[in-house]
């Protein structure tokens, strides 16, 4: 094998790779599932919503939402908080 054929391992350029993922955060509520041409999943952030002032049911905002403003979360998760079961594994 001449020198030119030498595969070597490179290093991955994966885009938000070290920003938090939602699905790691306390604010993160499960995803629910909307019928509209099929099935889509999505989650919501219990950190931001709206309270309904007649029935006290509080609609919380889409995450993909709240990651891509900046005056909440923003794409570098600045209110994120890790879950309290994740937090005890990451120390």
């Amino acid at each position: 094998m001449s020198s030119k054929h030498i595969v070597t391992v490179a290093e991955q350029f994966i885009k938000n790779s070290r920003l938090p993922a939602c699905v790691d955060c306390f604010y993160h509520l499960q995803s629910r599932t909307i019928k509209r041409n099929g099935q889509l999943k999505m989650a919501n952030c219990m950190k931001y919503g709206e309270k309904n002032i007649y029935s006290g049911k509080i609609n919380y905002e889409l995450v993909e939402f709240v990651r891509i403003d900046t005056k909440k979360c923003g794409p570098t998760g600045l209110h994120f908080m890790y879950k309290r079961a994740n937090a005890d594994e990451k120390q």
